[in-house]
């Protein structure tokens, strides 16, 4: 039986600012008592479960602590909870990720510098509500048709960006900012994993006959590449736990004899691939798993057997003209 290959894309899992706000929370589970986290320290039901797990509790309000250690989610807070922490003599844990913490720090400077802060990002996201703290009277952008009720010029305009935005929507809504305003100056705040990410997913989908997404629905970066890639490529499947594999349906008979050779992009690292029989993997690189998303790599690769391909013969440049990768039929057999 032939090999189904699998590619792994190389910026799969967490990053850097989600690892440290795990470590530093589970550190806080195993040296203080009485940890409590406001709201969920990032948008994933699996850490949010092993944070629990570790003993620390979630709170929606800080009105409902009197006494204990607060630890701060990675997306930031306002400076009120810093103020009220320190009233209510809370000990102060902060996962917040370095590059939030940067941005807020960009934003305050340009207000500082006489510009009209004007932040692009989703308009309820925790990031977005903690930035726009940070100075008086923040504008948010969350789309170019936003700007349909802007009805003022402005002298001076600033641009931060929330760190997981898709950077063609960002363009767009540049291209549109320029007219309400004299000088602009746009800082790209968008953060280098996500950079990474969107260009990953910008490929993957042309080059892949399926696309699975693993990660939280709750999550606005998991839910935006779930869109750049389903634009490209409609087999893209989002899923967040091991039985949201279950009801994907398999190629239809059709779809079988044009193209044999099944190439599924996965955006999380199933080292549980090395030792299952018919599966190729590349690249291979070793990344450790949780036992939940461990569970969801192990359904994948149980339902991606089902669809067992036998390699089509090469065909010449002559025999194959058009070569180039389409969104529709995925890539071209190698």
């Amino acid at each position: 039986m032939k090999h189904m290959l699998i590619r792994v894309a190389k910026s799969a899992g967490f990053c850097f600012g989600v690892r440290r706000a795990i470590d530093i929370a589970l550190e806080a589970a195993r040296r203080e008592e009485n940890v409590y986290m406001l709201g969920d320290i990032v948008h994933n039901e699996f850490v949010v479960a092993q944070i629990e797990r570790a003993g620390i509790r979630t709170v929606q309000n800080i009105e409902d602590l009197d006494e204990g250690v607060l630890l701060l989610r990675a997306h930031g807070t306002i400076p009120e909870i810093y103020q009220e922490a320190e009233r209510r003599r809370l000990r102060l844990v902060d996962a917040t990720c370095p590059m939030v913490l940067d941005i807020h720090r960009i934003a305050r400077q340009l207000e500082e510098e006489g510009y009209q802060v004007v932040i692009i990002g989703d308009q309820n996201h925790d990031e977005v509500k903690g930035i726009a703290a940070q100075v008086r009277e923040a504008l948010v952008v969350s789309t170019p048709l936003d700007l349909d009720q802007w009805s003022r010029r402005y002298s001076r305009v600033g641009v931060v960006v929330q760190s997981t935005q898709n950077v063609e929507n960002v363009q767009r809504i540049l291209a549109r900012l320029v007219s309400f305003c004299r000088e602009l100056r746009f800082i790209n705040t968008i953060c280098k994993p996500t950079t990474d990410h969107q260009n990953e997913i910008r490929s993957m989908p042309a080059e892949n006959d399926c696309m699975i997404i693993a990660g939280s629905f709750t999550s606005a970066n998991t839910r935006r590449l779930t869109e750049l890639s389903a634009a490209i490529n409609p087999r893209t499947y989002q899923v967040q736990s091991a039985a949201d594999l279950r009801p994907l349906p398999a190629l239809p008979p059709e779809r079988r004899e044009e193209h044999r050779a099944l190439h599924p992009g996965l955006l999380q690292y199933p080292r549980q691939v090395r030792d299952c029989p018919h599966l190729r993997l590349v690249p291979f690189h070793s990344k450790p798993l949780d036992a939940d998303m461990a569970m969801v790599h192990e359904h994948a690769i149980s339902f991606l057997r089902q669809w067992r391909f036998a390699r089509p013969p090469r065909r010449s440049a002559a025999e194959n003209p058009d070569s180039r990768p389409s969104a529709r039929r995925g890539c071209r057999s190698r």
